[in-house]
């Protein structure tokens, strides 16, 4: 064969070779996408560009639709947003269709818990448990393995659902056993719920080796103390009065750490027994209320408050009661009778002026924030910033504003050491406090650079204020600057997680932007 023949066929190989590889490799479906979006994602998490981020988690959908991770994250900003029906409407459709979704399982399990649809938490807990055993590798999104304060709280949902107290307590201790788990929080748990069984009770109380200084340790502390303390008194009385308020307390620790269903059939048991005492009516109507059974919460609540009047635990309880079913007048009335009782009590008038905001009573609002100021108590700066801004959104009472802004700045002696969220607060109410007074009397001369300077003063103290976002797009808007005014708009919505303002900003990017 001839030289050049030979380095022709040769040639020929490596072409048919090269064309092979290059159609084999175009065919084959790549292990790794070409852009990672839920990194990405992740990053503008990480800086609160919600909108960004929802943006990233759909082009990690649309490029790899088994990626449970996109659906967790993009789910999540959702949650934050308080979106939970959009949340689960992304998620459902998904979950049974991937191969591995104990991911997404657990994170509707998570949501309906919050919206107290223990049925349906209970429901997708057990298809990723369905011998009560919790996978090792079982995760959620970011946040790794799933804590055991999450088991108890999650499991808990079939105890609240559908009164599965033996199922409830198997699936705690299926999973310390297979855990090995020191966890305070829930082996206290785990001992409350086997208090018929003290010695078991007592053996899960020995495990507790622990405490999580970050998270409630005090409460847990004090648990701790009364469950020993409670244990060891029904071990050595089992009869009789004694045993009964060891019931009672037993039942009010369940009750504490939500575990309701327990809590109210021990209460019930001991009130079989004592008909006329007022705490145990008291206690077991907080349980229903936090099982949201309004009716039967109302029933005990009214019946504690007829045998005393005067328990400001059950009042509070009653009126948000009322106002939850939309009976204001006899819910403003029970705040009252509260707060008259028990003037000095801030956390009741807190919560009365909470109330009469939410049903947009801002003036009655504005007058229980004017006694909670008069008591001049540590929380005095944060009780003036929410008065300046009900003045502000609802009684465009702007010379009180500067008042309050004035005696922050110049009399309150932690101002100099309040954090750079509290000033930036402090100087936005300020600032749109004298642009709209300005406004309303000298419009001619308004000066929109001026305010544009000063509402930048506070995202520099805070860039994440969704009021100065709000306000500087608004600004730049009115300037004709809509480049600038969609953006500080669209960063007001990503903040703004308790939808404040978000109508309002979409409203302005689709009406006067072009």
């Amino acid at each position: 064969m001839k030289k050049g023949v030979f380095v022709i066929l040769v040639l020929a190989i490596v072409v048919v070779i090269g064309v092979t590889v290059i159609f084999f490799m175009s065919s084959k479906p790549n292990d790794k996408p070409l852009y990672d979006y839920v990194s990405e994602g992740i990053k503008f998490l990480e800086t609160k560009e919600y909108s960004n981020a929802s943006l990233s988690f759909k082009k990690a959908i649309n490029q790899n639709s088994s990626d449970s991770n996109a659906y967790i994250e993009l789910s999540n900003i959702y949650i934050q947003k308080n979106d939970y029906n959009l949340a689960i409407d992304l998620l459902k459709p998904v979950a049974d269709k991937l191969e591995n979704s104990s991911s997404l399982y657990y994170q509707l399990a998570s949501i309906y818990f919050k919206l107290k649809s223990y049925d349906k938490a209970e429901e997708y807990l057990l298809k990723i448990a369905p011998e009560y055993v919790v996978p090792n590798d079982l995760r959620l999104g970011r946040t790794g393995d799933i804590s055991s304060k999450d088991v108890v709280k999650l499991f808990s949902s079939t105890l609240n659902a559908k009164d599965k107290n033996d199922e409830s307590k198997k699936l705690i201790e299926t999973y310390l056993e297979n855990s090995k788990s020191t966890d305070a929080y829930l082996n206290i748990i785990a001992s409350l719920l086997n208090y018929a069984s003290l010695d078991t009770s007592n053996s899960y109380y020995s495990r507790v080796v622990s405490f999580d200084e970050t998270d409630g340790v005090e409460i847990l502390k004090k648990a701790s103390d009364e469950l020993k303390s409670t244990l060891d008194k029904t071990k050595a009385d089992t009869k009789g009065e004694l045993a009964d308020t060891n019931k009672a307390n037993i039942a009010r620790l369940l009750i504490q750490f939500n575990f309701n269903t327990p809590g109210i059939n021990i209460i019930s048991d001991v009130i079989s027994r004592n008909l006329e005492f007022d705490l145990l009516y008291q206690l077991r109507g907080i349980g229903y209320y936090q099982k949201a059974d309004l009716d039967k919460a109302l029933i005990d609540l009214e019946k504690s408050n007829s045998l005393n009047p005067t328990s400001e635990e059950t009042l509070i309880y009653l009126a948000r009661l009322y106002d939850q079913k939309s009976n204001v007048q006899k819910s403003i009335e029970t705040f009252e009778q509260a707060v008259s009782l028990y003037p000095n009590n801030e956390f009741s008038l807190h919560d009365y002026a909470k109330m009469l905001y939410k049903d947009e009573m801002y003036s009655k609002s504005v007058i229980q924030y004017l006694k909670l100021i008069a008591k001049n108590t540590s929380k005095l700066s944060e009780y003036r910033i929410e008065l300046a801004k009900i003045y502000l959104d609802k009684v465009a009472n702007y010379d009180e504003i500067l008042v309050i802004v004035n005696e922050l700045q110049n009399k309150w002696g932690g101002y100099k050491d309040s954090l750079p969220e509290v000033k930036a607060d402090i100087n936005t109410l300020d600032t749109w406090a004298r642009y709209n007074k300005e406004l309303t009397t000298k419009p001619e001369l308004i000066n929109l650079d001026t305010y544009i300077a000063n509402i930048n003063k506070s995202l520099e103290l805070d860039p994440t204020n969704v009021r100065a976002n709000f306000y500087l797009g608004e600004l730049y808007v009115l300037k004709k600057d809509f480049v600038k005014g969609k953006s500080y708009l669209e960063k007001s919505i990503d903040y703004d997680l308790q939808n404040e303002f978000t109508s309002e900003a979409n409203n302005i990017i689709e009406t006067k932007i072009k």
